[in-house]
């Protein structure tokens, strides 16, 4: 390089770049931190300089001085050394900019921990407060619990589930079993109950209680012994850390002897209601016969028997006629039930119903459409639908409207609140409706009960509309009065449906009688039954044998069995046999006798099944009596 040599050119260079380098680090980490070290760089520098004059010659060619070399080992040197202290104060700065990261860091998260620390303290402080005012709430409740329970006037107890042992007892159960303190204390909660009741109390105490609940009446004992009648009220809960419960007894036992003495006033009444009323109908009644039968026997001509045998007739259905609304009521009629279809009902008894109500009152027949067949006893329904008749027929003195309505209707199970002994399922409805009166509150409330009638005593029995409910209740269905919204009022029988394997009664037309005398054999255990039923038949064409047993039936029927045609008997005769077993035994020897079975209405509820012969009330009547004997001796049985 023309004697200025390679060492020579690469120490200027080395030395050029070490000022900038120089510079780099103080405005990298300021001059305090790396002045000292830039002084002594630049004093090395200086140094190096100053020793020019006695610059050396090397031996290699091109490379210049001795002083050359020491030119680039010491630029080197510093420039190794500015590098290292450059590291050095970088890893020092980025450890003190970490630091302080984690420093604020630190000071961050623990401003956090204790802003949270003292938020949860000041709501512990605040719960603190919250759950003293409770407790001390609890403290006050819990004295006021003891007061109330102390001194409540109801007799009040807990004992252990466990082992009946008495916890706790109040100062009006003391009182009410006589007991002091300690004693009650020192009694297991059995010895409360009277001894036939212990078990069930065991059994009882066996049943969980979850709330508060009535567990009945039950019969205690008193310390002296004595009984008393309560009605229990139980809750489960906790005494300490036993299961317990407690027990209110309240004594119902003056309570209970006034309502026994209630209910008996108020059957007495009744009692006393039924009888005044059956007293002051069938006193007129054996009034007129009476005055009928002493004129019967000071008459002479047979016109005069007649016409006063015809009053004692009369008389007598009616009586009848007050005996089977009686038993109506009473709900102890013998009905046969048949499926029926109530259009045709309707239809067959028009023209009836139309005589009935008079000239000045139309009748209308309003059919729903699709109506199923009923099951009921035809003359039972007959005798709600005449009833209601003459009941609409009486409220509109002055004419007006009658209409007859049919209709179904589906009793629910939610319907059972308001009939519920009345079973779920599909009722045919008949409702008689008036545009009369109506009736008043106080009316409807008392139009179903016996011998309340809103018309003249001497007119009515009272007994129609309570007949009426009678029946319709024995034939499984209900009677209800329907307030409408315009004048008059409605009443509305409901039937259950037949069966759908059911088929239609048909009554069938009587054949032509013959022209001979039938003879009958009456079996009849009753005198006065007896004598009328012979009357009838005798008057009516037939020949009648008649006896009050079955041991004098067969002797008569072992000499006349090919010459009695009919057998007329009671289904309960006096000497313990039944006219269903007499019946079998006759017809053993003659399988196509005829049978009549006749009943007093209050038996033929338990009395036996009469297969398809037919029933007859009594008390007996030519209308019930001689269709029955003319019906059966128009069949053409085998």
């Amino acid at each position: 390089m023309n004697g200025y040599g390679v060492l020579a050119f690469v120490a200027g260079l080395l030395q050029l770049s070490i000022p900038p380098y120089a510079l780099r680090l103080v405005r990298l980490f300021g001059p305090r931190r790396v002045g000292w070290f830039v002084v002594s760089v630049f004093g090395s520098l200086a140094m190096l300089h100053l020793m020019e004059p006695w610059k050396l010659p090397t031996n290699v060619p091109g490379f210049g001085s001795t002083l050359d070399v020491a030119y680039v080992v010491g630029s080197v040197l510093l420039l190794i050394g500015m590098g290292h202290l450059e590291s050095v104060f970088r890893e020092k700065t980025q450890a003190a900019h970490k630091e302080e990261y984690l420093r604020r860091k630190f000071s961050a998260e623990t401003e956090e921990r204790t802003s949270q620390l003292t938020h949860e303290n000041e709501t512990l402080m605040q719960e603190l407060a919250r759950y003293q005012q409770r407790e001390h709430v609890l403290t006050q409740s819990e004295s006021q619990y003891r007061a109330l329970f102390v001194e409540s006037p109801q007799a009040m107890w807990v004992f252990d589930l466990r082992s009946s042992q008495i916890l706790a007892v109040n100062k009006a159960a003391l009182a009410q079993y006589g007991y002091n303190q300690h004693e009650f204390m020192a009694l297991p909660a059995a010895e409360l109950f009277a001894p036939e009741m212990v078990a069930a109390f065991l059994a009882d105490s066996a049943r969980p209680c979850f709330r508060s609940e009535s567990r009945g009446r039950w019969r205690h004992q008193r310390k002296d012994r004595s009984t008393l009648q309560v009605e229990l009220m139980v809750t489960d809960l906790k005494h300490g850390d036993c299961p317990a419960r407690l027990v209110s007894a309240r004594d119902i036992t003056q309570y209970q002897r006034r309502e026994t003495e209630l209910v008996r006033e108020e059957r007495m009444q009744t009692i006393r209601k039924v009888a005044g009323g059956v007293s002051q109908h069938f006193n007129s009644i054996f009034s007129a016969l009476q005055q009928q039968a002493d004129q019967l026997a000071t008459c002479h001509s047979e016109s005069e028997r007649t016409q006063h045998l015809n009053q004692i007739n009369a008389v007598s259905q009616r009586g009848a006629a007050i005996t089977r609304q009686l038993m109506a009521v009473g709900r102890r009629q013998a009905f046969n039930l048949v499926a029926l279809d109530v259009h045709q009902f309707l239809s067959q008894h028009n023209r009836v119903l139309t005589r009935l109500i008079g000239d000045n009152i139309r009748l209308e027949l309003k059919g729903g459409s699709g109506i199923p067949l009923v099951l009921a006893d035809s003359f039972g329904l007959e005798n709600v639908l005449v009833n209601l008749v003459l009941n609409a027929r009486d409220a509109m003195p002055g004419g007006g409207v009658l209409t007859l309505t049919t209709g179904c209707k589906r009793q629910t199970e939610a319907d059972a609140a308001s009939h519920p002994d009345v079973p779920a399922g599909q009722y045919v409805f008949l409702e008689v409706r008036d545009t009369g009166s109506g009736l008043s509150p106080e009316e409807q409330s008392r139009m179903f009960e016996p011998f309340f009638t809103t018309k003249d005593v001497r007119k009515a029995t009272g007994l129609g509309l309570a007949a009426a409910f009678g029946i319709a209740r024995q034939l499984g269905g209900w009677l209800e009065y329907r307030k409408q919204a315009g004048p008059g009022a409605a009443f509305r029988i409901y039937v259950p449906c037949a069966p759908p394997s059911a088929e239609l009664q048909s009554v069938p037309a009587l054949a032509a009688l013959p022209l001979k005398r039938n003879k009958i054999l009456l079996v009849e255990p009753k005198d006065q039954m007896r004598d009328l039923a012979r009357f009838i038949l005798n008057r009516s064409g037939f020949d009648v044998v008649e006896t009050d047993c079955s041991a004098i039936a067969l002797t008569m029927w072992e000499s006349l069995h090919g010459k009695i045609d009919v057998l007329v008997t009671e289904t309960r005769l006096a000497d313990g046999t039944t006219g269903l077993e007499l019946a079998e035994r006759l017809r053993r020897q003659r399988p196509e006798l005829k049978v009549i079975y006749t009943h007093d209405g209050a038996a033929a509820a338990g009395s036996s099944n009469t297969g398809m012969n037919p029933l007859v009330a009594k008390p007996f009547t030519v209308e019930k009596l001689v269709p029955a004997v003319e019906a059966v001796l128009s069949e053409n049985r085998c």
